[in-house]
């Protein structure tokens, strides 16, 4: 099978045969597509401990993955798995939180590195989604290196991740969702916010 059908079939298996799926992702040869089975496999681990070495093992490999954007891009699907893990116990939450916050730093200092501030914004809106709805104070410090480099008003793409990130965000906090339209052209702005006020289907983060 091909790498992507490989990270399918881990993620599909994880759920009830958690050893097979982990077998396949670790033998996925692309370290983009064993990254996202990995964490695939880690959300069905069923202790702390065994899902921060899947997850460690995750990250690992996305920050493998040449250039910035990329491997900030793909980083997002461990990231996710950590916003979203709930395991009882102080120790194993502090943890969790920890891996977590350290990633999200990272993240932060290494898209930097991404000339194209389009492309910066690209992979930064993958986190966007990985922190919603859950981890809205680290949501916040991947949204203002996000919004920098939406500025340009007059840039199509750059409207288009704008409006996506306000409907992500829409769900937990329609305050910040609105505020973030406001700052869209005309039409953009009008139909995002009918979006919003109307609670329309799709809003909020996608899947990892």
């Amino acid at each position: 099978m091909s790498a992507t059908n490989d990270r399918d079939h881990a993620a599909r298996m994880a759920g009830w045969n958690n050893d097979q799926a982990l077998r396949i992702a670790r033998n996925i040869g692309d370290p983009w597509y064993r990254c996202q089975a990995l964490s695939s496999v880690a959300r069905h681990a069923p202790d702390p401990k065994t899902f921060l070495s899947l997850i460690a093992d995750s990250l690992e490999d996305g920050w493998s993955v040449e250039g910035a954007n990329r491997s900030v891009t793909v980083v997002a699907w461990p990231v996710a798995a950590l916003a979203n893990r709930s395991d009882p116990g102080r120790e194993a939450s502090e943890r969790i939180d920890r891996v977590l916050l350290e990633a999200v730093a990272r993240v932060i200092r290494t898209i930097v590195e991404e000339p194209s501030p389009a492309s910066r914004a690209d992979a930064l809106l993958f986190h966007v989604h990985a922190l919603s709805p859950t981890r809205r104070e680290l949501r916040d410090r991947v949204l203002a290196p996000f919004l920098k480099d939406c500025r340009d008003a007059a840039n199509r793409k750059r409207r288009r991740q704008l409006e996506r990130a306000a409907l992500v965000i829409a769900p937990d906090d329609p305050d910040a969702a609105l505020r973030l339209a406001a700052s869209l052209d005309e039409n953009r702005r009008r139909r995002t916010i009918e979006k919003i006020e109307g609670k329309a289907e799709g809003l909020g983060p996608r899947r990892f």
